[in-house]
């Protein structure tokens, strides 16, 4: 709808990097449940949109890279699990907290493919790898809603549901993060180990910004900060794993 509205043409390309190394990345996950890993569930998505828009670029001569994101919802905690020292911004600390996860759940690189995987969608996501490549070519980077507009979730979920007729995932109580299979899995393993999850800390970023209050914050984990067994169950099957065999492996935190 909103290419018909700008009049401009949508280029559809599709990778398999993360359909081919999720079911090893979950079982590993699941062998030894560690919050700071549960990144490392996506490995081959970022390194697999990175690499696209690159080419894309590339191959139609764009000379302006415009980013999405919000600076509200930049997820630093994960990081902060990840790194030796949570309180450092250092990435030589963060790449050794790194290495220490890999060393406590070695499975993680056995696999040659997973383990290409995994070292290029680090270097994707936090080497911005391919950011930087499209920099050296002299390609402007934006990112709009970090710096230049304020990002309002009322004014985007009014846009969004009546000027552009989308509509919200019926399973889902948020309008956040529903176009994703792994996203009630992720949501349903932070709640098991952390309990808190992307949710409850995008809440508290919209606090600080002034856009709600903490109450209505607090009405809204309750309603929104719920894994739909449905849908996690959806993400178990792209990995041929049962629902007794997650909640069995969950347990291990919960000791």
């Amino acid at each position: 709808t909103l290419a018909d509205k700008l009049q401009v043409d949508v280029v559809f390309r599709k990778h398999d990097y993360l359909k081919r190394a999720f079911p090893y990345n979950l079982k590993t996950w699941l062998a030894k449940p560690d919050p700071a890993m549960i990144l490392a569930l996506c490995n081959g998505c970022r390194y697999g949109y990175s690499k696209l828009i690159y080419e894309l670029m590339h191959e139609y001569g764009c000379r302006v890279y415009m980013d999405g994101s919000v600076n509200l919802e930049k997820g630093h905690y994960k990081t902060q699990l990840l790194s030796l020292k949570p309180t450092s911004k250092s990435k030589m600390v963060l790449y050794l907290g790194g290495i220490l996860h890999l060393i406590k759940n070695p499975q993680w690189i056995l696999k040659p493919y997973n383990a290409f995987i995994f070292y290029n969608d680090f270097a994707s996501f936090m080497g911005k790898r391919y950011r930087k490549m499209l920099e050296k070519k002299g390609i402007l980077y934006l990112s709009p809603f970090d710096k230049y507009i304020k990002w309002n979730e009322k004014t985007i979920t009014d846009v969004l549901e009546n000027e552009l007729d989308w509509i919200k995932n019926k399973q889902s109580t948020s309008t956040w993060r529903t176009d994703c299979v792994l996203a009630p899995l992720k949501l349903h393993f932070s709640l098991n180990t952390m309990d808190y999850t992307d949710k409850t800390v995008m809440l508290s970023a919209l606090i600080r910004d002034g856009q709600i209050t903490r109450e209505e914050a607090l009405d809204r984990i309750e309603k929104e900060n719920k894994s739909s067994s449905e849908l996690v169950n959806e993400a178990l099957k792209t990995a041929n794993v049962s629902y007794e065999e997650m909640e069995k492996a969950l347990l291990k935190c919960k000791k």
